[in-house]
């Protein structure tokens, strides 16, 4: 028996996808991270989006109706191009075991799909330091991508370096010929673990958040760094 699913709004959809696309992989040999990996519970859906080195992770309430949980991943770029061409409004999606059907107004497109327990699983990694930036403050750190070293003979200069000194966390970019730095201020002293934050990652973290004027959140470990700011991560 299929699984029914409502759709109510397929602009916030199209908005929610179109940012969890950044992170799908485009060239990879594991043909699932093609995908996005849809969860419904009830009025709640989370898309995730993920290269392994990149993962976006967006959780949409109240703007779905499913009857039960359910899970499936599907072709991102084919399933984006479908939601972008529907009239707006409602969206009808019936889940089979190997397909789903998009359904709006007069459309109708069936989809091949992929099983979702074979997606690989992303968890959040709880330890670590967790501070609060001003979304400006963060993007300015990570616009320091541009004086990241373009070659990968030295990969540790790919990225851009950060760590916290007394009340301040500061953000590091060099191509050993030129060097930038930008120092964000905190009202209180913290320590953050060193690390090289991939210039590609900055790029794709400023795209979230530039045109954000409340704060964010990021989570720190060692291997690590994890943004949050409304129902994105």
């Amino acid at each position: 028996m299929k699984k029914k699913i409502v759709i109510k709004d397929s602009d916030r959809l199209v908005a929610d996808l179109s940012k969890a696309y950044r992170a799908v992989a485009k060239q990879t040999t594991i043909p699932i991270l093609t995908g996005f990996h849809l969860h419904f519970t009830g009025e709640s859906l989370t898309i995730t989006g993920s290269d392994t080195d990149n993962t976006i992770r967006i959780t949409e309430e109240n703007n779905c109706s499913s009857s039960q949980s359910c899970a499936v991943v599907v072709p991102a770029r084919i399933f984006l191009d479908i939601v972008r061409k529907l009239p707006a409004g409602e969206i009808q999606l019936k889940m089979g075991e190997n397909e789903i059907s998009i359904a709006a107004g007069k459309s109708t497109f069936e989809l091949k799909t992929m099983k979702a327990d074979e997606y690989p699983s992303f968890s959040l990694d709880d330890t670590g330091v967790c501070v609060e930036l001003q979304a400006a403050d963060l993007a300015n750190g990570l616009r320091l991508e541009y004086a990241c070293s373009v070659l990968s003979m030295r990969p540790t200069l790919q990225g851009i370096h950060i760590f916290s000194k007394e009340k301040g966390v500061t953000f590091v970019a060099t191509d050993s010929h030129r060097l930038s730095s930008w120092t964000v201020q905190l009202d209180q002293e913290l320590k953050l673990p060193k690390m090289i934050l991939p210039a590609s990652a900055a790029v794709e973290m400023i795209k979230l958040i530039e045109d954000a004027a409340d704060k964010v959140t990021i989570h720190c470990t060692e291997n690590s760094m994890r943004l949050t700011h409304q129902n994105v991560t």
